[in-house]
């Protein structure tokens, strides 16, 4: 079995302004179990943490 995870971020970058500007994260963790030598998906699992107004309001006028 592999259990691979990982996370996705939207920020403002420091070259624009920084600031408090942020468009929202993702975490996703997928399962896989080994089968005849190959990885075979087994389930998954999404969890998206959505930015306030005011930070993606920030976001967009940092473009």
């Amino acid at each position: 079995m592999w259990i691979l995870a990982g996370e996705k971020n939207v920020y403002a970058g420091q070259d624009l302004g920084g600031g408090n500007g942020f468009g929202g994260r993702l975490h996703h963790t997928t399962v896989f179990t080994v089968d005849g030598g190959s990885l075979k998906p087994f389930g998954q699992k999404n969890y998206l943490l959505q930015p306030s107004k005011e930070q993606l309001k920030e976001l967009r006028e940092n473009r």
